[in-house]
Order: structure tokens, then C-alpha cells, then sequence
């Protein structure tokens, strides 16, 4: 025997006690002869009241089986014939179940009906079942009765033929309305079966094509009702792989990188290789084993040559693949002018080195003297990069600064500084306007002393030696840093992107010092605390707990900014910063006053947002960086999101050393007030310096690829600080002296060399072998981003049938200006000519228009542009492609996609299809409650219980 609530017998031993002692010293008191009666009447009651209330359940027979439930799609896109085979599996599946099991069957379509499965061996000939799901057949066949019963020589019928018939499908047809296919009305019928005690198996017979949504929740909700689902495809169709999208950033520089991304769905178990066309050229193929459902593969670091529109095509080949006509996918990129760089050198022949290195490299470079250096922002706009070699802070002009500054702050303008020995005394930087423009702050410079020709050796300053000895400084703890990384985990992220960002989140904990905290939050529409605060120190439960970070669902960055500020505000680390890392657009929210909450908090926020088209908010992602105090990351590729992660902890790192540096100095400088006098050096004799060992300190994108040799010395650098935001790509080997130091001004990336390209003090960097590829890809990293950032809106296009409908969102430009907006639009075929798009507004701020579907295998071309009445800006170009005939579009039907993203099985034909594997099979028996029973035993003698008691007899 079981009970349902066995904690309820706990009661009997405490109740007992209390009967026994209440009835001796009842008043008046009970005569002997009936003290037994009355006694045994209690206990009966109690005992029967407690056992009721436990609830035991009496087992009257062997487990129960499994109820089964056969959905059948009765829609009109299911041809009779597959109807028809559908009855005869439900009746081969129906013998196959276990004996006395619940069945049932619910046609559905728009609507829904069910109806319980009586005996399996009559299944094909049950009358009702086959009207139901023959619908169309037995409307037909009530039609031709009554035409027969029609005709003058016909046998009379009874009042409940054809006319009757007519009348119940009529009823049947519009409950179940066949002209829609709905599963959500096949769920909530599901919900309100009779179905006893387990959850039930359940069989699917569809073709998959949904009129109305149904998408993977749906299909999880379909899972909690029935514990094993099965599919059967009656269409018969097995359409393989399907090509969705093929996304590539639509506007890239020449020589910068880029990453494709390619969607695809599949049955599954295939095994493909992805082939990579670029006009039309094959440019490469990788294997990949395809899952069921959907598949996302990032074709990483792609380099376009030549200026203008390339034509990128994927194809996605499978041996297995029945239809192959549906495995390509177009994408047409823009590449810019080849990237010119300015070359300004403080003295002639200076930057003649480095301009050599880069025309190696195909970087094109004008050299100018700083007389030429241009003083206003719209002449700067033709240069990705300015290069000042060797120039004097006193021939930059304070408005060619600000110019500088504006160019790089808004605009993305790379900034390039190279020292020299010239550059250390009245010609130095130091303290200068222009002194804003790089990434550090130069100290006072002491010439390098040849060996054998420094000052004697002194003593280390030390209290005289008759006065009590000082203390020694005592040990500064550095502040503590607590870092919260805020992983976008929505579906678009799935593969090669997702293991990136786990990578990149590990390598930003490693990156962080002992007595420093990181927690990381995965969002996707709502925030999940994957690692809760937690010691740096505990690097392998770190790794376990980010490793578990799967992609799925949509994008909302503010819900994650909540999590991460109620994080941080109460730790109380002096250090507290958060890194945002997304790829999708996010929802409308008033993200800077939050911000703003933050950083009144002392909490800062920084943002990698990586992108392969324009289908992202790239000013909101800025914004959020500059309202949050911190810094913008924009990357085309997920190749360079591990390297962001570990380069902005180092940033807070790296300042967390220079402040400890500084205090310790402050300290020394204290304790030791009042150092003893010293001689005069000796002036050294004419000898060159000698030459500074290096060591690279950062893996950069900047010195990526330069391996594991260690860099060329150099006879000389500058003294400088690098500036709190920035990073030591290259420092001396022996006392950690800057020599590389690479920041950020806005949009813009800044680098400062502090030696020289010349003979005096980097004549070994000249005779370097890598050189010309360590100076181009310097500079490309400094290069401004194109012109997709400064966008402030969003345009998106989609093809519709025969039409293409175009987007322009400009919301965030208007809550920034105050000016009245008007977008225009244009498109174009493939070298043809451009044609004008109507634009109308759809809501406020939100343009919509269509313009011709491209034909098949070609793409057009979308080009907008946003004015104010004051300033213009122009969006890259769009594209839009049509890689296949519509009539393949879509042949995987999108129930079956999106139950096998939902992790059901997938769909296989119906003569396949057996019943689903019971995963939790009962042991126990079937039982019988018996509790009311035993509470009304209770009842019944609780008056004799007062009769002994009260009654004299």
C-alpha cells in the first residue's frame, strides 16, 4: 500500500497518547464496564481520520501503459491519398501499443477535434474516424447519395441519410477549418484530453507547412504535454539542405578583413562541404558535419582585392542531398579605395622608410612636410590614417590639432606618432596641445649612457646613518578589480561565434590578477547569471561555468546592463567595469540614463559588437561605450573577439599597475624626503647608445602574426606613460620601458612608436626582414572602420515574393538632433542603372518602400542617404540577392525546422515512423485511493464514540 501523504501518520503516536490520557481523566469519570468501549470507539476514529488524511492508495491491478495520441494534419495542402495512408499507420501502430491503453486521435487543421481510438483491429473501418480525417472524401460521397436519391427511380433512404450527412461534415468542416493549418489548435485540444495518470506518446502525421505560427516554444510546450513525440512526414518530401542566407558585411576597405556567416537547415547526419566562390572564382571549401535543424558555419578573415562590388557565392554540397538546387547562397560586398595614409615627417627622408614598407604592401601614402599638414576636418577626409614622423610638437598647428582630434574622436581617423632623438628636448611633446592626440604622456628625458661611461655608482638613498632608521615603505595593495562580461547567447550566435565568446570570456578571467572578481551574465531577451561573482583565482571553476553557455533566442542588451549594475554596486572593488559583447540588434530602451545611474556609481561599461552586415546598431553600441565611460570595440570578424576581451582587461589591469607604481613612488619620494648629495657625472665620451633589447607585451591585431621571434632592438625611445586606456604592444626587455603603446580617441585608433624609422635610432627595425608586413599591418589596424559606424540609423531590406521591401530606421539620429529628417533611397541592379524608391512613413521616424526583386542568381544594390537640412549622411550599400527560384525557397516546411531546433526528432515518412520510446516506464502497480473512504469510516463512528462516552445507559 502507498500513500500520497505519508507524513500525515507522524500523527498517530502523539494522538494516541493524548486519547489515553484524556479518557482516564475524563470528568465525570467512565464506569469500567464501558471505559474499554469508549476507549476502542476513539481510537478507531483517530486512526481512521489519520489514514484517510494520508491518503493510501490500495494497488488493484498491473502498472498502467501509456496513453498515445495520434495528431493528424487534415489541412487541404495534405493530398486524400496521404490521409489514407495515415489511417493505416495509426492502425499498424495502434496493434503495436501495449494492451489496454488509452488512445486517442485529433484531427486538426485551423481547428481541432478528438476523439478516443476504439479497437485496433477495426481502426481502418471505423465510419466516424474516416469522415474525419477523409473530410473532403465523405463531403463527395454524401453529394453523389444524394444525387442518386435524387433520381425517380431511386429507393427511398431514411430521414438520416445524405441530407444528414451534409449537415454533420458541414459542422465538421467549419470546426475544423481546412483551408488554415494551425498546431496551436492541435495543442490546446492536446491540453484538454481526459488523459489519465502519465503523460501520453504522441505521433504527428503532417506535411509541416504552417499557415499560422508556431515556433519553438510552441514545440516545447507540445514536449512538457506529451513526454516522446514522433513525426511522421506526409508529404513524403525529403528536401535535404536548404540554403537560408549567406551574410557578409555589404561595404569593406581594401585589405580588411571580414567574416561570412552561413545559414543553413538540414535533416541532419549529412556530411557537406562548404565551397566559397568570390566573382564567380572558386576561393576555398571546408567540411562540415551537418546537425538537424539549423546550422550556422562562419567562414572567418576573408580578403577582397580591387575596388568595387565582389560577388560572393556559397554552395553547400552533400552526396546525401536529394535536391541541390536550393544549396546556394549569394552576398555582394563593396570594397573602398584602397586606403591612403598621410605621411607627415618633421625632417626630409624621415618617413621615407616606412612609406617604402608600405607600397610594399599596397598601401597608398602621400608624404608631406607639417607645413602641409591639413588644419580642417573636411580635408582629413580622405585619409584613413595620419602619420607624424619625427614631427616637432611646435609645427603642429593648434587647429590642425583640434582637426585631428575631431577626426579621430567622430570619424575614426587612425593617428600614427614616431619619435626620435630630436624630439627630446625643446622639440619634445611634453605638456604640448598636440600632446592629446596619442595614446601616452611623454616624461622629462635623460640621454642613454654608453657602458663604461655612466656616473659612479651611489648607494641607494638611506637616513643618515646617526638618526634612527626610517620605515620602509609599507607594501600598496593594488585596488582590486571586478569585471562582469555580458555574453550575447542569442540564436544568431550558434557555432563558431558562441565557442568564441566562451574563448574570449575565459582568456579577459585569466587576464585578471589574484584578489580580482568576474562574473559573467549570457543574455539573450532576458539576462542569465552564468558565474556568479566569483576569485579570479578559481580558474578552473570559472571555465566550467562559462563553457556551458549555449546559443538560442533573440537580443535585448538593457535587461543584461540591469543584471550587471545590481552586479556591481554594491562590490566594492575599486575597479568595476562591465564588457558588453553582442552581435544583433537590441530593443528600444532609455539605455543612457541607466548609464548614467552607472557611472554616478563609479561603474563603467565598454562594448564589442561584431557585425557581418548592417543589420546592427552600431551608434547605439558607440553611444552605450561613451555614456558608460569606457570604450568602443567595433570588429567584422569573431576572430577578433578573444584578442578585445583580453586587450580591454589589460587595459584595467595595466592601469591598476601604474596606480600601484605611482603610490609606491609617492611613498618612496616621502620616506626618503632628503637624498644625500651626489657628484657631478662626468660627461661621457662620443660613443652610440647602445642598443635596447624589446620584447612584444600584447597580442594586438597589430602584432598578430609576428610569432614568437623576439623583435630587432632599438638604440634609443622616448620616456613616456602610457595613458590609462591604452596598451604596451612593445616594451625594453629589461626595465619594461614603453616602446609601442596603442589606444583609442573616440572612434578612432591611435598608435605612438617611441623610437624612430631612421638610421640614429631604429636601424635594426630598417634591416628587419618583416618590417614592411609589421608596418602595413600596423597601419591597418589604425585605419578608420569605413563608413557603416557613422550611420546613425538602421536600413534593412527583404525580399517578398516578386517585390523587395526596404526599411530605414532613423530613431536614434532623432533623438540626438533636433532637426527634420528626410531619407531617400535608390537601387540597381548589377551594373545597371539607379532608380528611385518611394519612401512612406510607417511609424515615427520609420520609412518603409519596395522596389523589383533581383532575378534569380543576381543582386541589387540599396543605397540611402539621411539628411537633417544641415548634414547628409550616406549608408553603404546594400545588397540583396536571390540565390534560388521561390518555388525551392523554403522546402524544408517550418514545423519540421523548428521541432528539430527544439531537439525533437526529425520528420521521417510515415511507413518509418514507429511509436516513440517510453523514457520513464512505471514499476508500480495501478492502485485504488482509499482515503475518502476512511475519513467517512471516521464519520460514521464518531457518534458512537460520543454515545459511550455521554449517554448513561
Amino acid at each position: 500500500m502507498d500513500f500520497d501523504r505519508p507524513e500525515a501518520l507522524l500523527l498517530l503516536l502523539p494522538g494516541v497518547a493524548l486519547i489515553l490520557a484524556g479518557l482516564w481523566r475524563s470528568r465525570p469519570p467512565i464506569a469500567p464496564s464501558r471505559r474499554s468501549g469508549a476507549l476502542a470507539a476513539r481510537l478507531a476514529v483517530f486512526v481512521l481520520a489519520v489514514a484517510g488524511l494520508a491518503s493510501p492508495r490500495l494497488p488493484i491491478g498491473p502498472p498502467s501503459p501509456r496513453p498515445i495520441v495520434y495528431l493528424v494534419d487534415v489541412s487541404d495542402s495534405v493530398p486524400l491519398a496521404a490521409r489514407e495512408a495515415a489511417i493505416r499507420h495509426i492502425a499498424r501502430l495502434a496493434r503495436m501499443a501495449e494492451p489496454r491503453a488509452e488512445q486517442w486521435v485529433v484531427a486538426f487543421a485551423g481547428g481541432a477535434r478528438a476523439r478516443r481510438l476504439g479497437d485496433p483491429d477495426r481502426v481502418e473501418q471505423d465510419a466516424e474516424l474516416r469522415e474525419w480525417l477523409l473530410l473532403p472524401a465523405a463531403e463527395a460521397e454524401a453529394r453523389r447519395d444524394l444525387e442518386q436519391r435524387a433520381k425517380p427511380n431511386a429507393s427511398p433512404s431514411s430521414s438520416s441519410g445524405p441530407e444528414a450527412s451534409l449537415k454533420r461534415i458541414a459542422a465538421l468542416r467549419q470546426a475544423l477549418d481546412p483551408g488554415q493549418t494551425d498546431l496551436r489548435a492541435a495543442l490546446r485540444c492536446l491540453g484538454g484530453l481526459p488523459v489519465s495518470g502519465r503523460a501520453p506518446a504522441l505521433v504527428l502525421f503532417t506535411d509541416g507547412r504552417l499557415t499560422r505560427p508556431f515556433d519553438i516554444r510552441g514545440w516545447h510546450a507540445l514536449q512538457k504535454l506529451a513526454g516522446t513525440i514522433a513525426i511522421g512526414d506526409t508529404g513524403g518530401i525529403d528536401p535535404g539542405i536548404e540554403v537560408e542566407s549567406l551574410s557578409a558585411p555589404p561595404y569593406a576597405d581594401a585589405g580588411q578583413p571580414f567574416d561570412a556567416i552561413v545559414r543553413f537547415r538540414a535533416q541532419g547526419g549529412e556530411s557537406a562541404r562548404i565551397r566559397l566562390l568570390v566573382d564567380d572564382v572558386p576561393s576555398g571549401s571546408t567540411p562540415h558535419r551537418c546537425v538537424p535543424g539549423s546550422n550556422v558555419v562562419t567562414l572567418p578573415r576573408l580578403l577582397l582585392e580591387g575596388q568595387g562590388p565582389h560577388r560572393l557565392k556559397v554552395i553547400v554540397e552533400s552526396p546525401d542531398d536529394p535536391e541541390p538546387r536550393n544549396n546556394m547562397g549569394l552576398a555582394l560586398v563593396h570594397v573602398g579605395a584602397a586606403p591612403e595614409v598621410l605621411l607627415v615627417e618633421g625632417r626630409r627622408g624621415l618617413a621615407a622608410h616606412l612609406e617604402s614598407a608600405l607600397q610594399v604592401q599596397g598601401i597608398r601614402t602621400e608624404r608631406v612636410d607639417p607645413a602641409r599638414l591639413p588644419d580642417r576636418l573636411e580635408a582629413l577626409k580622405r585619409f584613413g590614417a595620419v602619420g607624424l614622423i619625427g614631427v616637432p610638437s611646435d609645427q603642429v598647428t593648434d587647429a590642425a590639432t583640434e582637426a585631428l582630434l575631431a577626426a579621430s574622436e567622430n570619424e575614426g581617423l587612425g593617428i600614427l606618432f614616431a619619435g626620435g632623438p630630436h624630439l627630446a628636448g625643446e622639440k619634445s611633446w611634453r605638456g604640448r596641445p598636440a600632446e592629446r592626440l596619442l595614446p601616452v604622456t611623454f616624461d622629462p628625458y635623460a640621454p642613454p649612457t654608453p657602458p663604461g661611461h655612466g656616473p659612479p655608482a651611489t648607494p641607494d638613498p638611506s637616513p643618515p646613518a646617526d638618526t634612527p632608521s626610517s620605515p620602509k615603505p609599507a607594501a600598496v595593495e593594488a585596488s582590486a578589480i571586478s569585471l562582469c562580461l555580458l555574453i550575447d547567447k542569442s540564436g544568431s550566435m550558434a557555432g563558431d561565434n558562441i565557442r568564441l565568446a566562451r574563448e574570449a570570456a575565459i582568456a579577459a578571467a585569466e587576464t585578471l590578477e589574484a584578489g580580482d572578481t568576474v562574473s559573467v551574465v549570457a543574455f539573450d531577451v532576458e539576462p542569465r547569471l552564468v558565474l556568479e561573482p566569483t576569485a579570479a583565482s578559481r580558474k578552473d571553476f570559472i571555465r566550467d561555468r562559462i563553457a556551458r553557455i549555449q546559443a538560442d533566442g533573440g537580443t535585448h542588451v538593457y535587461p543584461a546592463l540591469q543584471a550587471a549594475y545590481r552586479l556591481l554596486r554594491n562590490d566594492p572593488a575599486q575597479a568595476r567595469h562591465a564588457i558588453v559583447m553582442s552581435d544583433g540588434i537590441t530593443q528600444v530602451a532609455d539605455y543612457r540614463s541607466l548609464l548614467n545611474q552607472m557611472r554616478a556609481d563609479r561603474i563603467t561599461v565598454s562594448t564589442v559588437c561584431v557585425a557581418a552586415d548592417l543589420t546592427f546598431d552600431w551608434t547605439l553600441m558607440h553611444n552605450l561605450a561613451v555614456w558608460g565611460g569606457g570604450r568602443f570595440y567595433p570588429a567584422l570578424s569573431f576572430n577578433e573577439v578573444p584578442q578585445i576581451f583580453t586587450k580591454e582587461t589589460r587595459v584595467l589591469v595595466d592601469g591598476r599597475a601604474r596606480e600601484r607604481a605611482e603610490r609606491e613612488r609617492r611613498e618612496k619620494a616621502r620616506v626618503y624626503a632628503s637624498p644625500p648629495s651626489t657628484p657631478p657625472p662626468s660627461k661621457p665620451a662620443a660613443q652610440a647608445p647602445p642598443e635596447i633589447p624589446l620584447r612584444i607585451t600584447s597580442d594586438d591585431e597589430a602584432l598578430t602574426g609576428l610569432g614568437n621571434e623576439p623583435p630587432p632592438p632599438v638604440r634609443g625611445l622616448l620616456p613616456a606613460t602610457p595613458r590609462p586606456a591604452s596598451v604596451t604592444g612593445v616594451a625594453a626587455r629589461e626595465d619594461n620601458r614603453p616602446a609601442l603603446v596603442l589606444g583609442r580617441s573616440g572612434l578612432g585608433h591611435t598608435a605612438a612608436w617611441l623610437s624612430d624609422w631612421s638610421d640614429e635610432w631604429g636601424r635594426p627595425w630598417l634591416a628587419w626582414e618583416r618590417f614592411p608586413a609589421f608596418s602595413a599591418q600596423l597601419v591597418r589596424s589604425l585605419l578608420r572602420r569605413g563608413p557603416a559606424i557613422p550611420f546613425p540609423g538602421l536600413v534593412s531590406a527583404e525580399i517578398r515574393g516578386d517585390r523587395t521591401e526596404v526599411s530605414v530606421d532613423f530613431r536614434m539620429a532623432a533623438s540626438q538632433g533636433s532637426g527634420r529628417f528626410t531619407a531617400q533611397a535608390e537601387w540597381r541592379l548589377e551594373n545597371g542603372a539607379e532608380h528611385p524608391i518611394p519612401l512612406q512613413q510607417s511609424a515615427p521616424f520609420i520609412v518603409t518602400g519596395f522596389f523589383p526583386a533581383p532575378p534569380v542568381g543576381e543582386a541589387s544594390t540599396l543605397r540611402v542617404r539621411l539628411t537633417d537640412g544641415n548634414r547628409t549622411w550616406a549608408a553603404p550599400p546594400l545588397s540583396v540577392a536571390r540565390a534560388v527560384p521561390e518555388e525551392l525557397s523554403g522546402t524544408i516546411p517550418t514545423a519540421f525546422a523548428e521541432a528539430a531546433d527544439a531537439g525533437i526528432p526529425p520528420a521521417t515518412p510515415m511507413d518509418a515512423v514507429s511509436l516513440p520510446p517510453d523514457p520513464s516506464a512505471p514499476t508500480d502497480a495501478r492502485s485504488l485511493p482509499v482515503g475518502d473512504l476512511l475519513l467517512a469510516a471516521a464519520l460514521f463512528l464518531l457518534p458512537v464514540d460520543i454515545a459511550l462516552r455521554r449517554l448513561r445507559i
